[in-house]
């Protein structure tokens, strides 16, 4: 293993760092979660983008278990000293973007993301990587566990039509485009302070096509729309983004009758498109 130094508390308070709740810092602790992380991306080609590495936690494993090269992307200046001891170690492997994610340009090229995300702004991330014009290869990511619950609800459980609780636009946006496996679960007393949620890592695999990016407003769109009201009938939930319901869910050959929860990610497919003919019918 390359000696690189491990952000333990001690080492944290070396440097003066100290968790700030206004931001909802939480600094992980547990070298075996990170470590699993890295399992998880597995052995990749390409190059690594981490986002808000903090103190360096997962960077420290990333350098340690794996050869490629890493860029990560950090806004609190905070921890730009540490994070540049490592890159002193890292003989050339780490690049340093001090920033914000959402301004900065994304690579061009095959690549995998990996993170442990600020809880408030995790999906914007994720999103914000799969509209990108090359989205990465892979995704590990450590979310809070509600979210990732989501991410991966199925449609279908134990055999009944409707979806789960979790299941909604989340669920049904990632898993049309993404293959979604939530991989392992992370209890609060590994980071410090300990948050009051468990957190979850997730494994996100993008299929993104020409039909994905051509389709996605559409069925952003119904998704939305479907789900704005979950309780109700379909033929009402959707009056929120088209004037005609009923014939939008004529033209998708969808029940008017159904809710949101009883539609599979075909089914909203199937709504993407009826609302592409219906609009075209009406310009």
């Amino acid at each position: 293993m390359t000696d690189f130094l491990y952000p333990t508390k001690q080492r944290l308070i070396d440097w003066k760092l100290q968790p700030k709740r206004a931001l909802g810092q939480n600094f992980l602790l547990d070298n075996q979660i990170v470590s699993r992380m890295c399992h998880f991306l597995g052995a990749t080609p390409h190059p690594i983008l981490e986002v808000g590495p903090g103190p360096g936690a997962l960077t420290w494993a990333l350098l340690s278990f794996m050869d490629n090269p890493i860029t990560i992307v950090e806004k609190d200046t905070q921890f730009l000293p540490i994070l540049e001891d490592m890159k002193s170690r890292a003989a050339g492997r780490l690049s340093i973007i001090h920033g914000d994610f959402f301004h900065m340009a994304l690579p061009q090229h095959p690549f995998c993301a990996v993170g442990n995300l600020p809880y408030n702004v995790s999906t914007e991330i994720i999103f914000h990587f799969l509209k990108a014009a090359q989205p990465p290869e892979k995704m590990i990511f450590m979310v809070q566990k509600e979210v990732a619950d989501r991410m991966a609800a199925p449609h279908n459980r134990d055999g009944k039509s409707a979806g789960t609780k979790d299941y909604g636009r989340l669920s049904v946006m990632l898993q049309w485009c993404c293959d979604v496996k939530k991989v392992f679960d992370v209890p609060p007393s590994v980071f410090w302070p300990a948050p009051k949620v468990t957190s979850s890592v997730v494994m996100l695999t993008p299929k993104i096509t020409a039909h994905h990016r051509a389709l996605w407003p559409l069925m952003e769109r119904g998704v939305k729309g479907a789900f704005s009201q979950r309780r109700k009938m379909l033929r009402q939930s959707l009056k929120t983004i088209v004037p005609d319901a009923l014939a939008v869910l004529a033209l998708a050959g969808l029940d008017e009758t159904k809710r949101a929860e009883d539609l599979s990610i075909a089914d909203f497919e199937k709504l993407a498109h009826a609302l592409k003919e219906y609009t075209k019918k009406e310009a």
